[in-house]
């Protein structure tokens, strides 16, 4: 049986602090949002991701450097420089 994500999630919230009821609460919009259906969850976070490669890339880091440092294509990050800029 795969393991219960929303589960795993009340438990991470109340390590940190989050109060029972406010995990509660959480829980039953994800079970009613997603309950039942195939979700797919990205393994990275991109947000987290973009911001180190950014930070790189500011601090003069080749593209390949880059890339390699954050496991996208160099071409990737060849594409967004300019932006980060």
């Amino acid at each position: 049986m795969a393991p219960d994500l929303v589960a795993t999630l009340i438990q991470e919230m109340r390590l940190r602090g989050v109060s029972n009821e406010v995990s509660r609460q959480v829980a039953e919009v994800i079970r009613r949002e997603y309950g039942g259906g195939a979700v797919y969850i990205r393994s990275i976070d991109r947000e987290t991701r973009d911001a180190r490669a950014a930070e790189l890339v500011k601090l003069g880091a080749s593209a390949k450097l880059v890339a390699r440092e954050t496991g996208v294509h160099p071409s990737t990050i060849r594409r967004k420089r300019s932006a980060w800029l």
